[in-house]
């Protein structure tokens, strides 16, 4: 019954968007936020046992093993910078827990009045706070996540609340496993001015994963509501070389848009990277993403485990 159930609501969530919103001042919180899961087309909502992975899917801190702490660095296009750090604390509470930041910062910038007249450099920055935690039930992993957001661009600046919800299932021994998430459901809690009006991304998303029984590769397939008819395809994969590390790939397509007009737009979204062990308990990941004519954006990860 509740196998039938959760496989009911994974085919629904992958055909069904009618409330999901498309437009946002938070787009922020919808960035890869560590090279682990961009360097895989960003996917990660059915399986990840990096900290990163519970900014997809909060249910994700069940397949976390070991104690971690973990720094991601991002340099995107005009000089942009994101910033991730995520520690768990189950081994204080004894019962799963994990907590992070993640911030994008968009520099010094020049302020000009409507004549084009220079009013001097103002600053930009989006900052997230989370704290999730996760749950066994019977044979599902069910995960939440609650989000402290803040957005300000020069004296301006806008505060929400949101919450991430999400359940995955590992199907036996077979080598799947399905996720379900609720991301960024929410209030925004003070607005930029009193004539904005300002909506946090709220996202369907829904996954898949099949670690191979030949083969030393997981594929991920996702899918993410954005509106009534449009959504987006993630795919990627990790191969895993015999000496501990993992290649990774993977390719973010955009539906219902031509993206073969000319060959920099086919290889927008191509995503590549690897990782592993450098010492100890010391690891390192690294992703490039290419978008095409646009740059690319490189990401870094460092992580410690306990």
């Amino acid at each position: 019954m509740l196998r039938t159930l959760f496989l009911t609501l994974f085919a629904l969530t992958l055909s069904w968007g009618q409330n999901a919103r498309a437009l946002s001042s938070f787009e922020f919180l919808t960035l890869a936020p560590d090279a682990v899961t961009a360097a895989r087309g960003e996917t990660g909502i059915a399986w990840e046992s990096h900290l990163a992975g519970l900014l997809l899917n909060p249910a994700n801190l069940l397949l976390i093993e070991q104690e971690q702490v973990t720094l991601s660095w991002a340099r995107r296009i005009a000089g942009i910078n994101q910033f991730h750090a995520a520690t768990t604390l189950t081994g204080r509470t004894g019962f799963p827990l994990a907590a992070g930041i993640n911030s994008v910062y968009y520099g010094r910038l020049d302020g000009r009045d409507i004549w084009g007249n220079s009013t001097g450099t103002f600053t930009a920055q989006d900052i997230m706070l989370y704290i999730a935690s996760a749950y066994q039930w019977r044979w599902l992993q069910l995960g939440g996540s609650g989000r402290l957001i803040y957005s300000g661009i020069d004296d301006f600046s806008c505060t929400a609340m949101a919450l991430d919800l999400g359940t995955r299932y590992t199907v036996g021994s077979s080598g799947w496993d399905l996720g379900l998430v609720l991301q960024n459901a929410g209030i925004i809690l003070s607005e930029y001015s009193s004539s904005s009006s300002t909506e946090l991304p709220l996202r369907f998303r829904a996954g898949v994963a099949k670690r191979l029984i030949h083969l030393p590769l997981r594929w991920f397939l996702d899918y993410t509501l954005l509106g009534e008819t449009e959504g987006e395809l993630q795919l990627g994969c990790d191969f895993y070389l015999p000496i501990g590390w993992t290649l990774r790939g993977g390719y973010l397509f955009e539906q219902g848009s031509d993206r073969l007009e000319s060959l920099d737009e086919a290889l927008r979204g191509v995503t590549v990277g690897f990782g592993g062990e450098l010492t100890g308990n010391w690891l390192i990941d690294y992703s490039f993403t290419t978008l095409g004519v646009l740059g690319s954006i490189n990401r870094i990860t460092f992580a410690r485990r306990f």
